[in-house]
Formats: structure tokens, C-alpha cells, sequence
């Protein structure tokens, strides 16, 4: 039995053994006793963190449990996998309700005015966010994807090399020279 408890961990067993005041013979019930257990409680606390931050690792630390107890509850429970798309679905939601309003309606920010008595706030003024609407746009109106303004620019880059006794555009012309005199092929390549 030492060797057993040795390879699986016994330390931990001993440990809370020693803790709990029970002996080493039922090391098996006071491990599994110390395991914490995805209830009900603690799947609503991760679904609840979840909603409001879709971050799954640190809602599975809310709730207590690791990455790999919550995938095992997603895999084996459709009704907690199914729960998880809704708490993920109602986050998504929210942050298009803000993207949303700050490409529509803007944000409000106070106009301050520094006195000798301290700060003051003597207006307000909206501020939009056009890339923010530009975004909005595109997802709301697929035809504003396809057809939205767009700038075309070719650019050639490369070195020119000429003989030192002429100019570059001599050169250029004397090459258009003798490619127009040039014999080209016929269609069949003779």
C-alpha cells in the first residue's frame, strides 16, 4: 500500500489525513471528500461570470473548478454545453450594444474648466467614433462591404541601369527601339 500511495500522491493523502484526523485507512474517501464538485451552484456562478466576461478560464476560477472539469461537463451535460452558448451568446450581445451606441449616438464627455477653486464642468460634447460606424456599417449592410470606396494604387519600383554615357530616358527609347524591331514570333512559335 506505501508504494501505491507513493506513486498516486500520497503526500497529499497523508496531509489530509493528518488534517482531518483520520487514519490512513480510508485515504480514498478523504481525497475524493477534499475534490471540489461542479454543482449546480458552481456551474451558475460560471455561467454568471461567463456572461459578463466570456473569458472561460477565469470563470471556471470563479467557480472553483478547472478548464478540464468544465469541457467534461460541456461534453457529457448538452443541457450546461447549451447554457455556456447562451451565457457567450448574452456577452456578444452586450458588446454590440456598445459598439452600437458609440457608432451611433457617440458618448458624452464633460467640457472641464480648471478655476482657481478646482475643476468645473461648464458643457458637454459628443464624441463619435467613425471607425467604430465604419464597422457597424459593413456588418449591418452587407452592399456597403462589397461597394465601399476602395483606392487602387500600382506602384513599379526597381533599379535602372544604363550605360554611364547616356541618359536613362536615351536608354529607355534607344530599348523601345529595338523591341519594336525585333522579330516576333507568329502564333505557332516559328
Amino acid at each position: 500500500m506505501g508504494k501505491f500511495l507513493k506513486r498516486s500522491g500520497g503526500t497529499k493523502a497523508k496531509s489530509l489525513a493528518s488534517r482531518n484526523g483520520s487514519d490512513m485507512a480510508n485515504w480514498r474517501s478523504t481525497l475524493q471528500a477534499a475534490r471540489v464538485k461542479f454543482d449546480d451552484d458552481a456551474k451558475n456562478t460560471f455561467l454568471q461570470h461567463l456572461a459578463k466576461t466570456d473569458q472561460l478560464g477565469a470563470s471556471a476560477k470563479a467557480a472553483g473548478v478547472c478548464m478540464q472539469t468544465v469541457r467534461d461537463h460541456a461534453d457529457n451535460d448538452p443541457d450546461f454545453a447549451e447554457a455556456m452558448m447562451e451565457a457567450r451568446e448574452t456577452y456578444r450581445d452586450y458588446i454590440r450594444s456598445h459598439v452600437h451606441d458609440f457608432a451611433v449616438l457617440g458618448k458624452d464627455e464633460p467640457i472641464i474648466s480648471k478655476t482657481k477653486e478646482g475643476t468645473e464642468i461648464i458643457g458637454h460634447k459628443t464624441i463619435y467614433f467613425p471607425g467604430i460606424l465604419q464597422m457597424e456599417a459593413k456588418r449591418v449592410d452587407p452592399s456597403y462591404r462589397e461597394n465601399a470606396p476602395s483606392t487602387n494604387i500600382q506602384v513599379n519600383t526597381g533599379v535602372l541601369l544604363a550605360p554611364g554615357h547616356m541618359s536613362p530616358e536615351d536608354w529607355i527609347a534607344e530599348q523601345e527601339e529595338l523591341n519594336l524591331t525585333r522579330e516576333r514570333p507568329n502564333e505557332d512559335g516559328t
